[in-house]
Protein backbone atom coordinates (compact mmCIF):
# COMPACT_ATOMS: atom_id res chain seq x y z
CA UNK A 1 0.00 0.00 0.00
CA UNK A 2 1.14 3.55 -0.66
CA UNK A 3 -0.33 6.64 0.98
CA UNK A 4 0.75 9.83 -0.75
CA UNK A 5 0.12 13.51 -0.10
CA UNK A 6 1.96 16.82 -0.43
CA UNK A 7 3.85 16.24 2.85
CA UNK A 8 5.35 12.93 1.75
CA UNK A 9 4.62 9.26 1.29
CA UNK A 10 4.07 6.17 3.46
CA UNK A 11 4.96 2.71 2.09
CA UNK A 12 3.30 -0.28 3.80
CA UNK A 13 3.81 -3.99 3.08
CA UNK A 14 1.22 -6.61 3.97
CA UNK A 15 1.75 -10.35 4.33
CA UNK A 16 -1.69 -11.95 4.21
CA UNK A 17 -0.21 -15.43 3.79
CA UNK A 18 0.63 -18.03 6.42
CA UNK A 19 4.33 -18.01 5.44
CA UNK A 20 7.11 -15.44 6.02
CA UNK A 21 7.43 -12.85 3.25
CA UNK A 22 10.64 -11.09 2.19
CA UNK A 23 10.17 -7.55 0.88
CA UNK A 24 12.70 -4.98 -0.26
CA UNK A 25 12.37 -1.30 -1.12
CA UNK A 26 14.94 1.07 -2.59
CA UNK A 27 14.68 4.70 -3.68
CA UNK A 28 16.51 7.39 -5.55
CA UNK A 29 15.40 10.67 -4.00
CA UNK A 30 16.24 14.31 -3.46
CA UNK A 31 14.49 16.55 -0.95
CA UNK A 32 13.04 13.74 1.19
CA UNK A 33 13.90 12.43 4.67
CA UNK A 34 13.46 8.71 5.42
CA UNK A 35 12.13 7.40 8.73
CA UNK A 36 14.49 4.42 8.31
CA UNK A 37 17.45 6.83 7.89
CA UNK A 38 18.33 5.16 4.57
CA UNK A 39 16.62 5.10 1.20
CA UNK A 40 16.40 1.31 1.27
CA UNK A 41 15.17 -1.49 3.47
CA UNK A 42 14.91 -5.27 3.43
CA UNK A 43 12.45 -6.86 5.80
CA UNK A 44 10.98 -10.30 6.45
CA UNK A 45 7.39 -10.03 7.64
CA UNK A 46 6.01 -12.84 9.80
CA UNK A 47 2.80 -14.49 8.56
CA UNK A 48 -0.41 -12.44 8.76
CA UNK A 49 1.28 -9.08 9.50
CA UNK A 50 1.68 -5.69 7.90
CA UNK A 51 4.49 -3.22 8.38
CA UNK A 52 5.27 0.40 7.62
CA UNK A 53 8.40 -0.02 5.53
CA UNK A 54 9.23 3.68 5.36
CA UNK A 55 7.79 7.15 5.80
CA UNK A 56 9.24 9.73 3.43
CA UNK A 57 8.76 13.32 4.52
CA UNK A 58 9.59 16.32 2.40
CA UNK A 59 12.64 18.20 3.60
CA UNK A 60 11.36 21.76 3.84
CA UNK A 61 14.91 23.05 3.36
CA UNK A 62 15.07 21.30 -0.01
CA UNK A 63 14.81 23.37 -3.17
CA UNK A 64 14.07 20.41 -5.41
CA UNK A 65 12.02 17.26 -4.89
CA UNK A 66 12.55 14.06 -6.84
CA UNK A 67 11.50 10.53 -5.94
CA UNK A 68 11.59 7.19 -7.72
CA UNK A 69 11.55 3.79 -6.07
CA UNK A 70 11.12 0.08 -6.63
CA UNK A 71 10.18 -3.06 -4.76
CA UNK A 72 11.22 -6.69 -4.72
CA UNK A 73 10.04 -9.58 -2.66
CA UNK A 74 9.14 -13.21 -2.38
CA UNK A 75 8.91 -16.10 0.01
CA UNK A 76 11.49 -16.24 2.79
CA UNK A 77 13.44 -19.47 2.54
CA UNK A 78 15.66 -18.98 5.59
CA UNK A 79 15.15 -20.42 9.04
CA UNK A 80 12.41 -19.44 11.45
CA UNK A 81 11.33 -15.83 11.58
CA UNK A 82 10.94 -14.21 14.99
CA UNK A 83 7.60 -12.59 15.82
CA UNK A 84 9.26 -9.18 15.38
CA UNK A 85 10.48 -10.04 11.86
CA UNK A 86 13.92 -9.48 10.38
CA UNK A 87 15.01 -5.97 9.34
CA UNK A 88 17.78 -4.18 7.43
CA UNK A 89 18.40 -1.52 8.61
CA UNK A 90 17.64 -2.79 12.09
CA UNK A 91 14.54 -1.12 13.54
CA UNK A 92 15.96 -1.49 17.07
CA UNK A 93 18.20 1.50 16.23
CA UNK A 94 15.25 3.82 15.46
CA UNK A 95 14.42 4.86 19.03
CA UNK A 96 10.83 6.13 19.25
CA UNK A 97 10.20 5.15 15.61
CA UNK A 98 10.75 1.45 16.33
CA UNK A 99 7.06 0.90 17.16
CA UNK A 100 6.05 2.58 13.89
CA UNK A 101 8.12 0.10 11.87
CA UNK A 102 7.38 -3.09 13.84
CA UNK A 103 5.19 -5.71 12.12
CA UNK A 104 1.55 -5.45 13.21
CA UNK A 105 -0.99 -8.28 13.24
CA UNK A 106 -3.61 -8.20 10.53
CA UNK A 107 -7.06 -7.99 12.15
CA UNK A 108 -8.68 -11.38 12.42
CA UNK A 109 -5.39 -13.20 11.88
CA UNK A 110 -3.17 -15.23 14.17
CA UNK A 111 0.00 -13.14 13.94
CA UNK A 112 3.02 -12.95 16.14
CA UNK A 113 3.62 -9.24 15.42
CA UNK A 114 4.20 -6.57 18.01
CA UNK A 115 1.36 -4.57 19.47
CA UNK A 116 1.16 -0.86 18.83
CA UNK A 117 0.34 1.00 15.65
CA UNK A 118 -2.78 -0.25 13.91
CA UNK A 119 -2.81 0.46 10.18
CA UNK A 120 -6.24 0.30 8.59
CA UNK A 121 -6.56 -1.63 5.33
CA UNK A 122 -6.47 0.42 2.15
CA UNK A 123 -9.86 1.46 0.79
Amino acid sequence: HTIDDEAGRVIVAENASFHPLRVGWEADAEGFVSSRRLLMCQDVLPPRTRQVLVVLSRDLKGKAFRLSYGFDGGGHEGGGVPAVGLHIPDIDDLGQLKALHAPQPIAGGAAGGAAGLAIPPAA
